[in-house]
Order: C-alpha cells, then structure tokens, then sequence
C-alpha cells in the first residue's frame, strides 16, 4: 500500500471476488505527457516533425502525415468508457488498414522518456530512438503508420479519463479487451484484423484478451510478459513481495477511482484462490498468432514468456529470447521492430512475406562481464530436446558440486536475517553451455521459526572467482569501460544488471503438483495449503531455479547460493512496507548434505558447439 491508506471501497465486476482498491492521483497537465482530455479533437502530425524527449533533445522524425483522433470512446459491455488515442497514416484516408493496440493502465501519451529519466545512464536509450508519439512499452507510430498500420493506445478501465476501477488482468481485462479489439476492427478505415504489440504489462494483457478469441484479434505480440501474477511477480514460491506496484501506482498510473490493491487482496486470500486464479492466463486457450519474446534477466516474465511458448495452442507461435532489456530491444534495436513489421504483415496484412521460415525458437547465451552475448542460436525446441540435465551433489567437506553422491553427511548453516550465503561451487574443465530450466533440491531445517523463506542463486565467477554481471544494454551504450569496474553495491539496480537466475520457496508452501507440472525441472507449487515445518524437522524442498543461459569457458566457475533474503527490485525498495514478522525468516536455516540428504542441482547442460 506504500504512502496510501485503502480506499475502503471493494468493486466486483466480472472478477470472481470483490476488489478493494487503493486511491491513485487524478492525471494532470505535464505529467506523464498528458495533455488533457479532448474527445473528438483530430490533430495532423506532419512528416518530418519532431518532438522534444529530454534535455531539449529531438525524437525521430515523423515519416509520414499522421492523423491523430484524440480520446476516442469505445462503450464496453457494461457501459463503461473507455478511451483511446488512434494514429493513421493520412495517405490511407479511403483505404482498409490493420490496426495495432497497445492495452495498458500507463496513460495513452506517456512514452519513452516519461521512464528514460528515471533509470540509470537512461537504460542506454537515446532521445532519437523514438518520435514520442510511442506510448510507454508499446510501438512506435511513426515506424507503423509510415508501414501502412493504424495505431490504438487505449486507457484501461479507470486509468487516465476511462471509466471505473483500474482492474489488473483476469476477467475484467480480458472482457475489456475484447471489446476493444472488436470496436476496432468494426470502424470503417479498419481492414477488420487487428493485432497487440506491448512488453511487461502490455504484454500480459495480451494473454488475458487472446485466450478470449475475439474474432477480429489475428496476432499477437508479448513482448516480454508474465502470465500467472500470482506464481511469477507478487507471490513467487510463495513468498509475497509488491515488486514494482508501489512505483507503478505512485509514479506513473493515473486515475479518478483507485486501483487494484494486491497487498489487501493477498492479505485476504493469502493462498491460492478464485482471486489468483484470475490472474493466470488461459493461455492453452490462445488460438491466433504469436510472437513471443523473452530474456534471463526479467525479474517477472521470464519464466511467463517460456510458459506462454509451451502452452499457446497455435501452429503459428515463435519465440525469440534476448540480450538486452525489454524496453531498450522494443525502441532502440532495428531488426526487432522490423521482425514484428514483418510478423504483422503477414498475419495482419495477409502478405505472402515467408515470415514461416523464421526458426520458431531462437536463443541468446550470456557470457557476463565484458563478453558480448552469443545471440540468435537456434534451436530445435525449448527445452532443447538433446539437454543433459546433469545432477551435481552439494558436498558439505569443501563447499563444491560433485558428480557423484557424497557419502558423508555434513550439516552447513547460514544467518537467514541477514545477507549471509552459503555458497557450492563447481569449475568447468571444459566449454559448458547451461541453457533452460535448473532444479534444486535442498534438505533443510530451522530450530527457531517453522517457516523458511529460502532463495537460491546462480553466479558465474571468472577465472580468478571474481563474480560477473550482465549489462542489459550493448557494450556501445555503456557509460563505464568495464564491469570490473564496478563494486557489488553499483549493481544493484535490476533495470541495468543482471547477477544470475533466482529460485524461491516459502518452506511451509513445498507441496508439489505433479499433474500441473510442465516439465520436471519446473515444478508446479499449486500454494492451495500451508505445511509448517516442526523446529529441528529435516524436510525436503524442490526448487524450480528460473530458466537460464550461461556459457563458461574452461577454469570458469559456477557459484550456487543459498541464503535467506533478496529484492528482485533493489531500486525500488524505499517505496515498500516491511513485511509482517510472521512472513520473515528467523534465526539460522541448516542445509543437510551427504549420506541420506542427497541436497543436489539439476543443470540443463547443452552442447551448442560455442
């Protein structure tokens, strides 16, 4: 809830439990880019045109005449309005064009540069990356309506002048959304098909409104989302955190009601439920076209993006995972906005384009440090079907991994209140390619609380065990010559660095689902019950470890760490409430290894000939 009380007001709607909400500010001129509410004033753009970003500093220019309908309504099933800003290219007057929606709660003018200031070296984007016509984590009009496409940024339900609550994904959404995307693709200039473009939120509503079909709906474009709200952003492992919402609702949501309160809601349904269920896109539902992308590094989406690719019911789905951060591979990479110009025109366009000979899975191998990524490595499928999902054993006699099951038992133990980590180690002899989803299995115990929050690490050391960290931007953006550079402290901002994939598990959430599980290494906690764990009792915890891909080169090392506290959001920290006591971890957490506690890593090692 960070600064703001509770509204005291609950709304259900289409949701399947009552809502409370939270208050959020009005929208107001300057902020964000907003210009006020003006609906049905048309304003033309002119070719060659040029918006000012930051220190005075010009966007890219328009090029071509654009149209721009402010504040269009569109009347959802219920009555309410919402709105929408629509660019169209002004040679199209007469003609049918597809139509692009980006759906989000951000504000229809807010763009690149409303987030560039608030991030570090502005996350590498430069002010001629877009126009400023872009709204924040969408496509930009002046590459789309130049490309002969309509552009629709709609205010979600409540945000900016739209009606109602601000309601977060599940059936409100995607009921919504449906209705857009069927009010669109009825207006006269439209061509009847219409696709979604969008990353982190822009992308997850897209899984919510696809799985409804709406017929107009032919592609969609997840750039980079998560599709269970619950399992991959607020309770993760079981574990709550607000991650980035107290940011999002101070700083950038605008609205006349309130918006969505998750730490109320999880406080009322701390477990599994209607209500988080809601949040978990039926994405086996999803019939049309997809282009997915993902990364490592996402605090939320990554393992949202490889679920999305596993379970979409389409013959016509790709997937494409990245080096770089979402916003600066969406603005500021030219083959990726012209690889989804060329998915759109195939699906939206109808064009004969051979876009079906792009590799439906295509990867990007990190090497950390001031090594470049190995990009565009395609594979077969994902996992990739010749994986070695290796086992290494934690052996507590000298802190490594070993091949082989380690006979004698030894008992290592870590401060869970604070940063300590106890940490296994294992050198490469050879060049090793870790790639996919990693599994541990731990054998712990607590003598002072009966819960654990347990994390679980994946670092690569250098030759000299030096730790590395992966820049999210090219190394032609970096404002520093080199990682080393840098001190632990510099990295923690999870905008910009990235130190190595994460697993978590609430102890007393373990149980484990084996009918929902995908794929072995990861496992499916359902969070429908609460296990505690008796003081002292050993108990064994299997951890899906967020999927990955790390190249080391011989005499590099691999460092697993476990320890009892970590912020997938350290920037944003001072925006949040402490926890209740109850939810922290207490005293030292005892890790089992050897003899009976075979405590062991499962890595998905992958010959890719690097």
């Amino acid at each position: 809830m960070g600064d703001y009380p509770k509204t005291n007001v609950d709304w259900q709607g289409a949701n399947p439990v009552p809502i409370a909400f939270k208050p959020v500010s009005p929208p107001t001129i300057g902020h964000n880019s907003y210009e006020g509410f003006h609906p049905g004033r048309q304003d033309l753009l002119k070719k060659g045109h040029s918006k000012k970003q930051w220190d005075d500093l010009d966007g890219k220019k328009l090029e071509c005449d654009i149209i721009r309908d402010n504040d269009v309504e569109i009347v959802v099933r219920d009555g309410t309005k919402l709105y929408a800003d629509i660019y169209r290219p002004a040679d199209a007057q007469g003609k049918k064009i597809p139509c692009i929606v980006a759906y989000g709660p951000y504000g229809k003018k807010y763009n690149m540069a409303g987030i560039a200031v608030h991030l570090p070296w502005k996350l590498g984007l430069r002010a001629d990356d877009t126009s400023g016509y872009e709204t924040f984590e969408s496509v930009d009009p002046k590459d789309f309506c130049a490309w002969g496409y309509a552009v629709a940024n709609v205010d979600s339900r409540g945000t900016g002048h739209s009606e109602g609550f601000i309601c977060i994904m599940g059936e409100q959404e995607a009921q919504d959304g449906y209705d857009v995307v069927e009010f669109l693709g009825a207006q006269e200039w439209c061509n009847g098909n219409v696709g979604m473009a969008g990353n982190s939120h822009l992308a997850i509503t897209q899984y919510f409104i696809a799985a409804k079909n709406p017929p107009c709906l032919k592609a969609i474009a997840p750039w980079e989302g998560c599709s269970d709200l619950g399992r991959e952003q607020f309770t993760r492992g079981g574990i709550f955190s607000i991650s980035n919402n107290n940011f999002i609702t101070k700083f950038t949501v605008r609205g006349t009601n309130g918006y969505e309160d998750f730490e109320e809601m999880y406080a009322r349904y701390p477990l599994s439920s209607a209500y988080w269920e809601d949040k978990r896109a039926a994405l086996e539902k999803i019939k049309c076209a997809a282009f997915i992308t993902g990364t490592d590094f996402a605090a939320m989406h990554t393992m949202g993006s490889i679920r999305a690719y596993m379970q979409i019911d389409s013959a016509n789905k790709w997937i494409k995972w990245n080096a770089w951060q979402e916003w600066f591979d969406l603005w500021a990479v030219e083959e990726s906005r012209l690889e989804l110009r060329r998915f759109f025109d195939r699906y939206l366009k109808e064009e004969a384009n051979d876009w079906e000979q792009t590799p439906k899975v295509r990867w990007a191998v990190l090497q950390y440090g001031d090594k470049p990524p190995i990009e565009n490595i395609t594979l077969p499928a994902f996992p990739h079907p010749e994986t070695n999902f290796t086992t290494y054993y934690l052996n507590g006699e000298n802190n490594t991994l070993s091949p082989t099951p380690v006979p004698t038992p030894s008992t290592l133990s870590y401060n869970s209140e604070t940063t300590d980590r106890l940490k296994f180690t294992h050198t490469f002899s050879t060049p090793t390619t870790l790639l996919g989803p990693p599994k541990i299995t731990l054998h712990m115990s607590c003598a002072d609380h009966d819960d654990m929050n347990v994390y679980v690490q994946l670092r690569k050391l250098d030759k000299n065990g030096h730790p590395l960290v992966h820049v999210q931007i090219p190394q032609e953006r970096w404002q520093i010559k080199s990682t080393y550079d840098l001190s632990d402290a510099q990295t923690n901002n999870g905008a910009l660095y990235f130190k190595g994939s994460v697993g978590m598990l609430r102890a007393s959430q373990r149980k484990i689902d084996r009918s929902r599980t995908e794929h072995e290494n990861i496992p499916f906690h359902p969070h429908d019950e609460v296990q505690r764990v008796p003081r002292g009792e050993v108990v064994e915890l299997e951890i899906g470890i967020w999927s990955g891909a790390t190249h080391f080169e011989a005499g590099e090392t691999l460092s697993v760490q476990i320890f009892g506290s970590i912020s997938l959001n350290p920037e944003l920290e001072h925006l949040n409430r402490p926890r209740p006591a109850e939810e922290k971890n207490h005293g030292r957490h005892l890790v089992h290894v050897g003899g009976k506690y075979e405590s062991r890593i499962v890595l998905p090692i992958v010959d890719l000939g690097l």
